[in-house]
């Protein structure tokens, strides 16, 4: 159904009613609320239209209309994929970014927690990954004789650590002088690069260090090592519609198992690209209760990450689609930053 001026106004007025208040809402109603200048009447027959086009419907007989799953698409598709963040909100995000650390995992976690503030529902947030990570420190703290805490530097400033035990002893002094040359020598090298450049290693010191380096620049390249930050689970339970803890119970044991970035297909997703998934568009189930704004960040070379928000079907979607539009757009400018060592530029 083609909508008029008049019911797409009047359908934007109804969602974002129920968005504020999860109650139906009469024609009389919805001519008090936002002083219509026309009757109760003529909203009436535009509710029934867009009724008729199951856009709206009734709970109950008696009862004002809400929107359905299709009527909330029609607002999504229709009126709100230009919008945008207001300037006071944009520049608010950005300066807390100037504040924080320059370390990756400081900017994602302040993204997953902005995203839940500011859109009121669950934010989910991937550290950008790329398949070829490149090492850009390495170094080995000894625990014993035999053993040591192997800790590398990737891509982006992440961190990963893995105890190393050796088949023979070595000092301290050893382990650490080992630690810096390979880091000399490997530096700015993906995995497959030092592979081929590598050198036989010249002892069982050696040996053990670049296996495990080597098993960790792999681990961190199939994404293994990755968890994404999870922020606002609060700000789900809260609304009214999941009153019914039986709701909620197939998200949080998604969440628990770390299946629910999966469940939201953010593979089929183009780089750069922004979803819209609300309720039975889901994929699984257990998300048929939600809706959820998903997108896309970072670029090819440097690496590419996802971040979602997930609320009810009757989520402000008016801030939730802006919101990751603006975030994404600002963690792409920080990866790509980062791939050119200028990570000043973003502020």
């Amino acid at each position: 159904m083609t909508l008029t001026e008049r019911q797409s106004d009047l359908l934007r007025r109804l969602v974002e009613h129920y968005v504020e208040t999860a109650s139906p809402i009469s024609s009389s109603g919805l001519v008090q609320r936002d002083s219509l200048s026309i009757s109760s009447a003529t909203v009436r027959h535009e509710l029934a239209e867009l009724e008729e086009a199951g856009l709206v419907s009734r709970p109950h007989t008696s009862a004002g209309v809400v929107p359905t799953e299709q009527g909330y698409r029609h607002y999504v598709e229709m009126l709100l994929v230009r919008s945008e963040l207001p300037a006071a909100q944009q520049r608010m995000i950005r300066h807390q970014f100037h504040q924080v650390e320059l370390d990756e995992a400081s900017w994602v976690r302040l993204a997953a927690a902005t995203l839940a503030q500011v859109a009121t529902a669950l934010a989910i947030i991937t550290p950008a990954q790329t398949r070829h990570r490149r090492l850009r420190a390495l170094e080995l703290v000894p625990l014993t004789d035999m053993k040591a805490i192997l800790v590398e530097v990737l891509d982006g400033g992440r961190v990963y650590r893995v105890v190393v035990e050796f088949d023979s002893s070595a000092t301290a002094s050893e382990m650490e002088t080992m630690g810096h040359r390979l880091s000399e020598r490997y530096v700015g090298l993906t995995r497959g690069e030092i592979m081929a450049l590598m050198v036989a290693p010249v002892d069982d010191l050696e040996r053990g260090t670049m296996v495990a380096a080597l098993g960790l620049i792999e681990r961190a390249d199939l994404g293994l090592a990755e968890e994404p930050f999870v922020y606002g689970f609060r700000q789900v339970m809260n609304q009214p519609e999941f009153l019914d803890i039986a709701l909620l119970r197939g998200l949080l044991e998604a969440i628990e198992a770390g299946t629910l970035l999966a469940a939201l297909r953010p593979e089929n997703l183009p780089l750069g690209d922004l979803r819209v998934v609300i309720g039975q568009e889901h994929a699984r189930e257990f998300l048929y209760p939600y809706g959820a704004v998903v997108a896309s960040y970072g670029d090819a070379g440097s690496g590419q990450g996802t971040l979602a928000v997930i609320g009810p079907t009757r989520m402000p979607y008016s801030t939730a689609i802006p919101s990751v539009r603006y975030v994404a757009g600002l963690l792409t400018e920080i990866v790509h930053d980062q791939a050119v060592g200028g990570p000043e530029a973003h502020r």
